[in-house]
This record gives C-alpha cells, structure tokens and sequence, in this order.
C-alpha cells in the first residue's frame, strides 16, 4: 500500500519498527535483542521503584561511601562553556557504584532522564547533555522531560508531594489573612474618613449659621438653620420693637 501510494520501498521496520519508536516517534522507551535481555531490563527497572505509589522508595546497601571522591569530576567539565561533553559520563560519578539506568537514551539525547540511587535510595534524575545539541531544549526534549518528572511524581514524589501540599496551604493561609488584614484596614480608613467628613459637614453647617445676621434667618419652617437660631431671631425682633415675620 504505501508503495502504491508513494511509490518508495519502506521495510517494516522502517516504517514502525522498533528503532523508529525509540529514536523518531519516543513510543518506545528502550530496546533489547531478545528476550532474556529485555527481561534483565524489567528487573533492573523495577528494582529502582516501589510495590505501589503509597509505598517507601526501596533501599539498597552499598558499599559506595558518600565520603568517596572522585578526581574526575575536576576534569570532566571543561573549562570553556561552549565545550561539548557527555553528561551521562558526569552523572554516573555521583551515584552509587556509578550506574545508571538511562530512560529513552535514542529519544531526544539532548536531555538525559534515568534512574540511580544515592545512599542507597532511588533517585530520579533529569539534565541537559551539552554533547548533542549543545543541550538547548526542544520538544522532543520537553516532552521527554515532563513524562519523566511526571513518572518520578507519581511514583517516588510521596513526600515531594505532601511538601507542596503544605506549603500551598501555608501560602493560602498568609494570603487569607494578609486579605482580612488589609480589609480591615481598608474598612477602618473609610469609617474615619466618613467620620471626618460628617464632622467637617456639621461644622460649616454651624459656622454658616452662626456668621449669619438675624433678618438673614427666614421664619419658614422650611429654614436649614437649627430652631435655636429661629427663636434667637423672634427674641431679638421683640426686643427691638420690630414686629416678627
């Protein structure tokens, strides 16, 4: 069929093999010659991870101090920054008995995703290898990495998980009550402000009041002045001989 189609010799193999989902499409993770080589793989793979997502990370004893030092390391990183090299040769040398169980190593080389353990403990470890495209990250990369973080989280982040957990909840519980803080605040600032201009509006009203001459005051029940103002007024008009408005 697709020879008909497009008219090219395609294999099997070619055409979705598994050397094109390990290396083109990242479908398939890793690859083994036969059988017994691929169930060494599942082992080794397992012996890195827990009975279930709720169970510890497994511990193996090693022999590996974490007091060991390796002179290597010194060498390993060049000194120039634009210079290539392998960062799986630099993982390796951190981890316990120096092994590392590369996930997808065809698929995106220019980030490394693999298992090792530290002290005994499983570790999950991503980096850029500057070897292959001078370890810039693209989309195969990205994916590669995301599925990988994604993994280790649902499987060794337990405790990753619950910290984020509780430091979420440490987070919204300030947030909350920065909020009431500053709504009181605010609430306080705006009964003094309403205070103040009441104030401010009762003063100019008696001040108006008070600075204004007898005749200016109108006998009209209707008037803006106090009553007090209004029977000042009668009694002076009386004294006065003049008869009220």
């Amino acid at each position: 069929m697709v020879k008909t189609v497009t008219n090219e010799e395609v294999t099997a193999e070619a055409l979705g093999g598994a050397a094109t989902h390990t290396r083109v499409s990242g479908v398939a993770h890793m690859t083994a010659p036969d059988d017994v080589h691929a169930m060494a793989q599942t082992r080794a793979l397992f012996s890195y991870l827990p009975s279930s997502n709720t169970a510890p990370v497994p511990v193996v004893l090693t022999e590996d101090s974490r007091e060991r030092q390796d002179e290597a390391l010194d060498t390993t990183v060049p000194p120039d920054p634009n210079a290539p090299y392998d960062m799986r040769q630099l993982v390796r040398r951190v981890l316990d008995e120096r092994e590392l169980l590369e996930i997808q190593p065809n698929y995106a080389k220019n980030i490394v995703t693999g298992f090792g353990r530290m002290e005994g403990r499983t570790v999950g470890l991503v980096a850029n290898n500057p070897r292959e495209l001078a370890g810039c990250l693209d989309i195969d990369a990205s994916v590669k990495a995301a599925r990988f973080v994604r993994f280790c989280d649902a499987w060794l982040g337990l405790g990753l998980t619950l910290s984020l957990t509780l430091t979420l909840t440490l987070t919204l519980t300030l947030t909350l009550i920065l909020t009431l803080t500053l709504t009181l605040t605010l609430t306080r600032t705006l009964t003094l402000t309403l205070t103040l201009t009441l104030t401010l509006t009762l003063t100019l009203t008696l001040t108006r009041c008070a600075s204004a001459t007898p005749s200016a005051y109108p006998s009209s029940p209707s008037s803006t002045c106090p009553a007090s103002y209004r029977a000042r007024n009668r009694s002076t008009q009386a004294s006065s001989g003049m008869a009220p408005s």
